[in-house]
């Protein structure tokens, strides 16, 4: 995680990563990023109750697994690793 680190590391992860957060290369996936708020909004809507912290979290790795192509179902997992890797930074 580039935030865990400093000084000439965290130069070196960041000017590798970039390039894809530049506004141009971002708006590029604008529709996918609406979709998939609408999706999961969708999700939440009926449960009649919304906690704003959890569906924020799966946004995020969401929108990369559309962008990937992949599925949604392992959200769940990759927020528990995730999770178990922050406690370790």
């Amino acid at each position: 995680q580039i935030l865990g680190h400093s000084g000439e590391k965290h130069q070196r992860i960041r000017k590798s990563v970039g390039d894809a957060f530049t506004p141009r290369n971002v708006n590029r996936y604008l529709d996918v990023m609406r979709a998939t708020a609408n999706a999961l909004l969708d999700e939440w809507a009926p449960k009649g109750k919304f906690d704003f912290a959890d569906f924020a979290s799966n946004y995020p790795i969401a929108v990369l697994c559309a962008v990937m192509g992949t599925s949604t179902e392992e959200i769940p997992s990759i927020k528990r690793a995730l999770g178990a890797a922050a406690e370790f930074v």
